[in-house]
């Protein structure tokens, strides 16, 4: 077994994780924000951040596919069924983090209307 595709925790693995999910995030972000403003429903973003998801994970899964087949075993298959997993996997991760983003943000609103009373 050749060890240079066991390391699923590498530090390029981490740094495109890491990338993924803040670029997500900003997105997320930016599409909550406008459908929080206009009290549409809830489902539509989450939909909506999935899809970006889904593409950029796309984007970064199938340039890696293009530079070296062996990774993903010269598999489509698998390629295609690891996007889907790790675009809700990032998907998760940033709503997550939106949502405790969120929560404080109520929170320092809630205060503020407080201090304001």
């Amino acid at each position: 077994m050749n060890s240079e595709y066991l390391g699923l925790f590498n530090i390029e693995y981490l740094s495109s994780v890491t990338g993924m999910v803040m670029a997500v995030n900003l997105i997320t972000q930016i599409i909550k924000e406008i459908f929080l403003m206009n009290n549409e429903d809830k489902r539509i973003p989450k939909i909506l951040s999935l899809a970006a998801s889904f593409f950029i994970v796309s984007l970064h899964h199938i340039n890696i596919f293009t530079n070296n087949k062996q990774i993903f075993h010269n598999s489509i298959i698998e390629l295609i069924f690891l996007i889907i997993l790790n675009s809700f996997l990032v998907t998760g991760l940033s709503m997550g983090n939106y949502k405790i983003l969120g929560l404080t943000k109520e929170r320092s609103i809630k205060q503020m209307k407080q201090k304001n009373s």
